[in-house]
């Protein structure tokens, strides 16, 4: 696979340079214009792949690229409540959420900025649904945060952030003076809804927004405030907030496509791009399943074509069956993709991340020639270590070229004993990389020094430490190729016997990892040693022996 001059991703050109080139219109590496390949229905692209497969790399490289060329929005989902202050993040950085609500409103900050129409129908109904229990002070200052960046974010206002969140939660609190502080809960909640509303009114004057959610209610509900009535369905929970959130996206998508008119068609003026980290959190499968399901409508009200560019860890939902699944070198021309059938998962193209290669690896040991020659044989070798893992293979690298400048020859035999730039061992950076949790990479070296699963097990209830019930099976002993597709030997190191690494080479063997790489999990099997047990160079998986994992929800696309 080809490898770009100055790119500092391996292995991921097919992604970078030709399928968001040809979904933007825009090229990669320069700005000159490129042919689209898709016209009124794109795909939504979804990169899959475990730990350490560079997921989160080729977004943070394509922010890089086309930021200040399109309207450019880049957010990483997240499982867990945020701080009720989140910082606004750094230059290049991606904000996170963790609700529907919390992905809609980042987007409204990345986006609006860019486009002609600045989110006028979904910015009041993104204030109608943020509202807090009436007498909650923390939650009441953490919405007029997102309040006051929003309404910077489409210039409905000028000034600071912090004095703008101080004036509208004290012009909140003074519309709810009269309500009882021992009133009903949901009451209240629903009473704080309204005087949010009652205060973007006065301020802003949403008639054009009223207007469209009336449309989006059933005929009972004439003569009610519609905001007031979206913030109440939201607020109620159940099928009440799902038929509330498919409003919201609705009205970003209205937003987005109203923002592009005859000219700007007509101009074919860049989409805008939507960059979505672990989309496989709540959040993000959140805003998936609106969006696909909104596109597999059979009669689309708003013809946005959104690029939206997504990652996954592991690998698709079982019941995504009609997404399109393209491997890396089948996007380099045309991806061949086309919506068939109505399902949601239709509007899906799955890439899957893999590993890398030898070919890609050779590169990462020779950006600049050395002047010192290296091993003919060192780019195997790092990748029979590996596994081709991305993460993985970077340290290693970094490692070789560091002690390669410094005057030192580096065999094979040498991988391990090297140290990192910082001077740390080689092995310890590894592990810090993958595991950065400390007390959970100590419980996990611990349980690398277990033969099978059994053996993890017992160490387990020896030492007291919470593991899982069960560990995968010892897969059976196989036969390895090389990258020709022959069983000529690869060139191994000669491991220390005595040796038992942090991240797992076995002790029982005095060679490297050496088996089949497996497809779903992009690592390299150890049955030659009989080892299960966590390795860096086999920790693709994010929960290997010992790690508490979180089940699966079932998704609808």
């Amino acid at each position: 696979m080809g490898v770009s001059e100055g790119s500092s991703l391996y292995g991921r050109d097919p992604v970078l340079h030709s399928l968001v080139s040809r979904l933007t219109g825009l090229a990669y590496d320069e700005r000159s214009r490129v042919g689209r390949e898709y016209q009124g229905d794109l795909p939504v692209v979804l990169l899959t792949g475990y730990h350490g497969m560079g997921r989160s790399a080729v977004l943070e490289e394509l922010a890089a690229r086309y930021r200040d060329r399109l309207p450019l929005a880049h957010v990483r989902a997240v499982a867990t409540e945020p701080a009720p202050f989140p910082p606004a993040p750094a230059d290049g950085g991606a904000p996170t959420a963790s609700t529907l609500v919390e992905v809609l409103a980042e987007l409204v900050c990345g986006l609006a900025p860019g486009l002609r129409r600045r989110f006028p129908v979904l910015v009041p109904g993104l204030f109608a649904v943020s509202g807090w229990y009436h007498g909650n002070g923390e939650q009441r200052d953490a919405a007029c945060l997102w309040f006051a960046r929003l309404l910077l974010a489409c210039r409905l206002a000028d000034g600071d952030e912090n004095a703008l969140r101080h004036a509208w939660a004290t012009a909140v609190e003074g519309r709810l003076e009269t309500i009882d502080a021992e009133a009903d809960e949901e009451w209240g909640r629903d009473a704080v809804t309204a005087a949010v509303v009652a205060e973007y009114t006065d301020r802003h004057q949403p008639a054009a927004a009223q207007e469209w959610y009336r449309g989006r209610f059933p005929r009972g509900a004439d003569g009610q405030e519609p905001l007031v009535l979206l913030g109440e369905w939201f607020q109620r929970g159940g099928d009440y907030r799902h038929a509330a959130e498919q409003s919201l996206m609705a009205a970003f998508l209205h937003d987005v496509a109203s923002s592009y008119g005859r000219l700007q068609r007509w101009n074919r003026e860049p989409w805008p791009l939507i960059l979505l980290d672990d989309a496989h959190c709540p959040s993000g499968q959140d805003f998936l399943d609106l969006l696909l399901a909104h596109r597999a409508l059979p009669e689309r009200p708003d013809h946005e074509e959104l690029v939206v560019v997504a990652t996954r860890l592991g690998g698709l939902p079982e019941d995504a069956s009609d997404a399109v699944r393209r491997d890396l070198p089948d996007l380099v021309k045309s991806t061949g993709w086309q919506r068939r059938g109505l399902t949601p998962s239709a509007g899906l193209l799955a890439v899957p991340l893999t590993p890398l290669s030898r070919d890609d690896i050779l590169p990462l040991l020779v950006p600049g020639w050395p002047a010192r020659p290296l091993h003919p044989y060192l780019a195997s070798a790092v990748h029979s270590l590996t596994g081709g893992h991305p993460a993985v293979t970077t340290v290693l690298c970094a490692a070789v070229l560091d002690a390669t400048k410094r005057g030192r020859g580096v065999d094979p035999r040498d991988l391990l004993e090297l140290n990192a730039k910082d001077g740390r061992p080689v092995t310890e950076a590894l592990l810090e990389r993958l595991l950065p949790d400390r007390r959970q990479r100590d419980r996990l070296t611990l349980l690398s020094l277990a033969r099978d699963s059994t053996a993890a097990e017992a160490l387990a209830e020896h030492l007291r430490l919470q593991a899982r019930t069960s560990c995968p099976p010892t897969p059976p002993p196989t036969t390895s190729k090389n990258s020709s597709g022959n069983n000529s030997p690869r060139p191994t190191s000669r491991w220390s016997p005595t040796r038992c690494c942090a991240p797992c080479w076995c002790t029982r063997r005095a060679a490297p990892p050496r088996g089949p790489r497996t497809a779903e999990a992009g690592r390299t099997s150890t049955a030659s040693c009989g080892c299960t047990t966590p390795s860096a160079v086999r920790a693709a998986r994010p929960t290997p022996c010992g790690t508490p994992s979180r089940p699966e929800t079932p998704r609808r696309w």
